[in-house]
């Protein structure tokens, strides 16, 4: 066994080392992708160009983090599922740590001035970041070759009213995004539709039938053994398992679902903390769902942080394995299209919630706002301007605490 694990290294080292390479290096959220595709595509020529955008079409829609789908689905393509679970480690094993670390400090030292003129600088960056994504994955969801798209925004803004003006769980919500989907796309004919058999890829699926029961033995008996050691870890894994499963549109999609449960339904954290909480994981190389390591750290410690970061990811490995190989027989589904849509678009009316409701609580005077103004400004008009905006995060914070 000894052996094989260590011939398994040996043979997909690059792999690992890409991984590795991402994980410390891949600031800028979605701009990792250019990243990504220079290394698999370009370089190591591991995958075809058609190939990865095939497989960046599917990762951008299912649950989890875009790139934690890609990084996965790649690995698994050359060095199977065993691949894809180390590779997919590698990657976030830095960032966990960056987190867990800031997690501490934070935590250790709620009080400190110095610390929350940081967090309140990152509050801000993250304001930043956030409109950017309205506006980046805006120009996707509402406007499809070249013609804008009122169903989603009627989608969008229905879910938008819901969420801001009556408080509705973010489950139904999405409940609701899906059935307008289905009525507004599927119903109209927006899709074509092509015969469906799933039956085709089953074979094929299970070529590696004896990793596959390994996991999911291990995964039953893992679930099991943290219900039976602890109940607030239990709380942590099955909590962001869920998460996980439901935070369609990528890690940004993650915070409404986040907050609805750590904040409105479980009460474990203040307002103040959840944001805090994301803004700190904006400063990590990584994903933005690297964040369930913060909460989790709250809850139980360093143990908590690494059960959450593994309950937040394994629905993103597993399901972009699983339906990677089914893609190409449901994508013209047009009930599966509708789904969609209406998901993507329902996530962009709770994500404008988001905005102003940060907006709100962040932008308090005059300085926040200059120094809003001047991070987004940065994002939108300086390629790769994620470091010069949390440069400018940290020189606003050590300026306004001795002044």
């Amino acid at each position: 066994m000894r052996k094989k694990i260590s011939i398994h290294f040996k043979n997909n080292r690059e792999l690992y080392l890409i991984a590795l390479n991402l994980g410390l290096t891949g600031f800028g959220g979605l701009a990792v992708i250019n990243r990504i595709k220079e290394e698999y595509v370009i370089k190591r020529e591991i995958i075809s160009e058609q190939k990865f955008l095939h497989t960046l079409s599917l990762a951008q829609i299912l649950p989890g983090s875009t790139i934690i789908n890609l990084i996965a689905f790649f690995n698994y393509l050359s060095a199977g599922l065993m691949g894809a679970l180390i590779g997919t480690a590698i990657y976030i094993f830095p960032t966990f740590l960056i987190t867990a670390l800031f997690s501490v400090i934070y935590f250790q030292y709620p009080h400190d001035q110095f610390v929350n003129k940081i967090v309140l600088g990152l509050n801000i960056l993250l304001i930043s970041l956030l409109i950017r994504a309205l506006f980046s994955l805006g120009r996707s969801i509402f406007i499809r070759e070249k013609t804008v798209d009122y169903r989603s925004i009627l989608i969008a803004t229905v879910c938008f009213s819901l969420y801001f003006f009556y408080g509705l769980s973010v489950v139904w919500i999405f409940l609701t995004a899906g059935i307008l989907g289905i009525v507004l796309y599927t119903f109209t004919g927006f899709f074509n539709t092509k015969p469906i058999n799933l039956l085709i890829v089953s074979g094929a699926f299970f070529k590696h039938k004896k990793a596959w029961i390994m996991l999911i033995t291990f995964l039953i008996v893992f679930s099991f053994s943290i219900a039976y050691i602890s109940t607030p870890l239990w709380l942590l894994f099955s909590s962001f398992f869920k998460i996980g499963s439901l935070s369609f549109g990528g890690g940004i999609a993650a915070i409404p679902l986040i907050e609805n449960i750590f904040v409105k339904d479980l009460r474990l954290f203040s307002v103040k903390e959840f944001w805090d909480g994301m803004s700190i994981s904006q400063i990590t190389p990584g994903p933005i769902l690297i964040v369930s390591a913060f909460f989790g750290y709250k809850v139980y410690g360093l143990l908590g942080a690494l059960i959450a970061t593994i309950a937040m990811c394994i629905p993103s490995v597993l399901l972009i394995i699983i339906i990677g190989k089914i893609h190409e027989r449901i994508k013209h589904a047009s009930i599966i299209r509708g789904i969609i849509r209406g998901f993507l678009a329902g996530f962009m009316g709770i994500l404008t919630t988001l905005i102003i409701v940060q907006i709100q609580r962040s932008i308090v005077n005059w300085s926040t706002f200059i120094l809003a103004l001047i991070t987004i400004l940065t994002l939108i008009k300086i390629k790769n301007g994620f470091l010069i905006s949390f440069a400018i995060c940290l020189l606003y914070a050590v300026f306004f605490n001795f002044h």
